[in-house]
């Protein structure tokens, strides 16, 4: 595991320790599609950060995935 990459849903000022190595989608330049995105974290061996539903899908139909944390919030 090298470090996390934080989905476009989250905010990129999230603050964290200065140790934890994490990327946010936006600090790669373009707008990325999930699939950019899933590709990414599997070459960087990144572990994904998301809100996004899709992401915990696409596990079941690759054979070597990504790690994924799917979080959820209530509105408050």
């Amino acid at each position: 595991m090298n470090g996390f990459l934080f989905d476009e849903n989250l905010p990129s000022k999230i603050q964290f320790a200065s140790s934890l190595p994490i990327t946010h989608v936006s600090a790669l330049g373009k707008s990325l599609s999930d699939t950019e995105i899933w590709q990414y974290a599997k070459e960087k061996n990144l572990i994904i950060v998301t809100k996004d539903v899709d992401f915990s899908d696409r596990l079941m139909l690759d054979s070597n995935p990504p790690k994924v944390v799917h979080l959820r919030f209530v509105n408050m």
